[in-house]
């Protein structure tokens, strides 16, 4: 059986085994078969003109090539920049940051506490190259918020891409949940992301191509459960506030989109007994338990997604519309 040709691992290649190799759970795309056409008389093929790269040979090279226009027609360039809060510790920040290096974008860790695994995470990306960039600061603090996101911009020349994705979540009983409880989360939660939003589009709105912004909600604020009582009011204002801003930067740059990705059970808890982690899968229409490849992949489709905007996406394998 003829078998496809090997491709040598090349700059995006290479970039993008990199990316995944924490991250290894990626769905991986294949290109569809042929549809039958037998009872059709076969064609030849027409003669290739010189130096042209017959992509049904080398997929590969077709897909590189593709995600190379595609960034250029969105962004205005094939390397667009991203920077992705609460980066740092290997949860769904930190795969987001690896899946939108993969698909080619310099990109901007971010983290409070996490600064150590930040760093690893962009050595093992970018190790001595200039495709990365780790920031610190506290996003509840207006000045800190604020420098976050003019440094990001100030170090590569542009921002394109902002994904909000820190965040704050602590279980109490309601009978001990306090004012302060509350007012942390919010400021954590919902004034965080707003001020980097904030920041981050009055840059957009001077770039000629825009950009895009997601924020990262919580699937579970139409259902809440027990004991996060001063959590989910906080994650409940991010779809309200995804529409806000989409109306307001819309209004300075129409190239500017804000979206929400809403995750579901994309990382369940290790601590998770069994019986629960059952309880958790059959809750969903799908019967499965997501990754956080998924979440990261529908950041990437909203963030390339040129006509929608607005929008706050369940990920959660239809827990938020599942009787159980």
């Amino acid at each position: 059986m003829e078998q496809d040709p090997v491709i040598p691992p090349t700059g995006n290649a290479r970039r993008t085994g990199r990316a995944l190799k924490h991250c290894d759970h990626l769905a991986q795309r294949t290109l569809p078969s042929p549809p039958n056409r037998s009872r059709r008389i076969p064609r030849p093929w027409p003669a290739r003109r010189r130096n042209e790269v017959n992509h049904l040979e080398h997929p590969v090279v077709a897909l590189r090539d593709e995600r190379v226009e595609d960034l250029n027609l969105v962004f205005g360039t094939s390397r667009p920049v991203a920077l992705i809060t609460g980066s740092g510790a290997p949860r769904i920040g930190n795969c987001i940051a690896r899946t939108l290096f993969a698909r080619g974008y310099r990109v901007v860790l971010h983290a409070r506490e996490s600064i150590a695994d930040a760093h690893t995470t962009a050595d093992e990306l970018d190790a001595g190259g200039s495709d990365t960039l780790v920031l610190s600061g506290d996003l509840t603090d207006e000045s800190e918020a604020y420098s976050v996101v003019d440094r990001a911009r100030d170090h590569f020349g542009r921002l394109d891409v902002l994904v909000n994705s820190a965040a704050s979540w602590n279980s109490r009983p309601l009978e001990e949940t306090t004012a302060e409880d509350l007012r942390d989360h919010f400021e954590a939660n919902t004034v965080a992301s707003f001020l980097c939003a904030q920041r981050a589009g009055l840059i957009m709105s001077g770039q000629s191509h825009g950009g895009a912004i997601i924020n990262l909600g919580d699937w579970a604020t139409v259902r809440p459960y027990l004991d996060y009582a001063a959590y989910f009011p906080s994650k409940g204002a991010i779809p309200t506030m995804t529409r806000s801003l989409a109306v307001e930067l819309s209004s300075r740059n129409s190239r500017i989109r804000v979206n929400a990705v809403l995750p579901g059970p994309a990382m369940l808890p290790g601590t998770l007994s069994q019986t629960e982690h059952k309880k958790a899968i059959h809750a969903t229409l799908l019967q499965k338990a997501g990754r956080p490849e998924d979440i990261a992949n529908a950041v990437a489709f909203l963030a390339e997604s040129t006509f929608i905007t607005g929008v706050s996406l369940p990920v959660d394998g239809g827990r938020s519309i599942g009787s159980q």
